[in-house]
């Protein structure tokens, strides 16, 4: 099953677990590097010179990286040694904010989730991620 739709699945069902969470990004990728609108979002990134790293620091589940650079997204199956944001939370706040029932500011206020770094750079990736929820169908709350 293709990766982005068993994501949906597991939204839908209410299923989706921490131990998704890596293939979430996963998802993610497939989502930004081939839906028409991000693809835009990115080749305006790349004309800028724009790089994004933002590690996903989840105790159980792992460190992670989802890197934006000249016009593609990857996902690293490590955090990146220089990146623009670390995000840390634990992996409850994580499947929330993704199946749209967390909203993340919310989460921050509450201290559930701790950001470092460049925060105006990575708030630029709103737009991106509003297509990820398009796609997913879900209502990206923030």
């Amino acid at each position: 099953m293709d990766i982005v739709q068993n994501l949906k699945n597991k939204i839908a069902k209410g299923t989706l677990k921490g131990k998704d969470l890596p293939s979430v990004l996963d998802a993610i990728v497939e989502i930004v590097n081939t839906n028409k609108d991000s693809k835009e979002l990115l080749a305006d990134m790349a004309e800028e010179g724009d790089k994004v790293r933002i590690n996903f620091l989840i105790p159980n589940v792992g460190d992670r990286c989802l890197a934006i650079e000249d016009g593609k997204a990857k996902h690293l199956p490590s955090k990146h040694k220089d990146p623009t944001v670390s995000i840390t939370t634990d992996a409850d706040t994580a499947v929330g904010i993704l199946s749209g029932k967390v909203e993340a500011i919310a989460a921050y206020g509450e201290k559930k989730i701790k950001l470092e770094g460049n925060l105006a750079k990575a708030a630029a990736l709103i737009l991106i991620l509003q297509v990820v929820a398009d796609v997913l169908g879900i209502e990206f709350k923030r």
